[in-house]
């Protein structure tokens, strides 16, 4: 499975392309190197670090093409994920998985009020992976948030 990690922007500070000396996402690069050891082909973009325009995240998704979007994030980057998710729902028909502080701290909010279709609580590495086998029964993994098709928050 094809699989694309964003890492989004968190710091407004000096916005230009390719800064340098932003820290790499360490909980992201976790995830993406237990998935790619599962077998998954998994591509990170670290969108704090290269602070992509809208127009050129949406030419990089096209381009990958993948079966499932990953997003890391900090509650302090709530705002930037709302709009990411949205960007990538109005850009390619493929579920989003949010990982990280955010998602483990408060996933009804995220679930209630953006386009992210799963959370992963806590640690991800594991879950991630046994989320993607088995996508098509949810409700069997340990350790997510998700809506229902009544739209009713499951965490399990």
């Amino acid at each position: 499975m094809k699989i694309l990690l964003i890492h989004p922007i968190t710091s407004f500070k000096r916005l230009a392309e390719d800064r340098i000396g932003v820290a790499y996402p360490t909980g992201i690069g976790y995830i993406g190197a237990y998935l790619d050891k599962e077998g998954h082909d998994v591509v990170i973009l670290d969108n704090n670090q290269k602070c992509y325009p809208k127009e050129k995240i949406v030419s990089f998704i096209t381009r990958v093409n993948p079966d499932i979007i990953g997003i890391g994030a900090m509650v302090n980057a709530y705002n930037q994920v709302m709009q990411l998710s949205r960007l990538i729902k109005n850009t390619i028909d493929v579920p989003i998985i949010l990982g990280g502080p955010m998602s483990t701290y408060c996933p009804e909010i995220v679930l209630k009020n953006m386009d992210i279709d799963v959370c992963v609580l806590g640690e991800g590495e594991e879950t991630i992976a046994d989320l993607l086998d088995r996508w098509s029964s949810k409700s069997n993994v340990e350790g997510i948030a998700y809506k229902d098709e009544a739209n009713n928050i499951i965490k399990t």
